[in-house]
């Protein structure tokens, strides 16, 4: 009886160390789309260090573009308020003119240019030049 308990342990072993090799070699080993999956998310990975880097230029480019936009609308503030001043000058000066009495404006281009204005329509060839 002793024998029939020794086959019997050593069948029992047998079975559960082929079921232990088994279970190892099969359940254990890592499927193959579990591979592919972690290539993939690899991948990701690099695309998405890339796209950091991508942003990190891009943001320092939006930031020079904002400093520069900041120095135009600067220079527009400045050129409007000479515009403004150009023609606060411009209109009072054509309110002096339009004030200035005929003869105040005979005296004025007299003075200037040298010359008589008369109110007669004749043309004189010899000074017209």
């Amino acid at each position: 009886m002793e024998n029939k308990t020794n086959i019997l342990f050593t069948l029992i072993l047998v079975v559960l160390i082929v079921g232990m090799v088994f279970y190892y070699f099969e359940y254990t080993k890592t499927p193959s789309y579990v591979q592919e999956y972690e290539d993939k998310i690899e991948d990701l990975h690099a695309k998405i260090d890339s796209l950091h880097s991508e942003n990190k230029t891009l943001d320092t480019e939006v930031e020079s573009l904002t400093d520069v936009i900041a120095k135009l609308d600067v220079e527009i503030y400045e050129l409007d308020e000479t515009i403004k001043k150009l023609r606060k000058d411009r209109d009072e000066n054509i309110n002096n003119v339009d004030s200035l009495s005929i003869n105040e404006l005979t005296e004025f281009f007299t003075n200037r240019y040298g010359l008589i204005i008369s109110n007669s329509s004749r043309t004189d060839s010899s000074s017209s030049n």
